[in-house]
């Protein structure tokens, strides 16, 4: 039997226990936001470096390709003029500039050694740079006169 002063007590007891629950279903949902929040951080995080890093190698093949076309530059350039010794060769691409340094240097009366340094984008502090050194060799006057 319950006795008259347990009567009162009974639901000041079970207000309790709700108060407990409702304090660790509290803690429980702030941890599982701030679980939730760290993955999305962690997220973004990930997702803005591979950006970073497909931008990077988006520079490099840039300028690779810049240099590429400076040594087809360098050919054509000797072809009309035996003398040619380089140049800046600016470029615009994908609406940023880029440039070619372009150095030339005759080893005998038909090789050259080329030295080309491209850099795209002129104006990003992080650009990327490409250096190649190569030697061109032109064929004779009468191998080009027949093609």
């Amino acid at each position: 039997k319950i006795q008259r002063g347990q009567d009162r007590l009974a639901p000041a007891s079970q207000k309790l226990t709700i108060t407990k629950r409702r304090g660790v279903v509290m803690i429980l949902a702030i941890i599982v936001l701030i679980l939730s929040s760290s993955i999305s951080l962690s997220m973004i995080r990930t997702t803005s470096l591979r950006q970073q890093r497909f931008e990077n190698k988006q520079r490099k093949l840039q300028a690779t390709l810049l240099a590429d076309s400076a040594i087809d530059r360098v050919r054509q350039k000797l072809i009309e003029d035996s003398n040619y010794s380089g140049e800046v060769w600016e470029i615009e691409a994908n609406a940023e500039a880029g440039e070619a340094t372009i150095q030339v240097e005759e080893n005998s009366s038909r090789e050259y050694a080329v030295e080309i340094v491209a850099v795209y984008p002129l104006e990003l502090p992080d650009r990327t740079q490409v250096s190649i050194e190569t030697t061109i060799t032109l064929p004779a006057l009468t191998e080009l006169t027949t093609r």
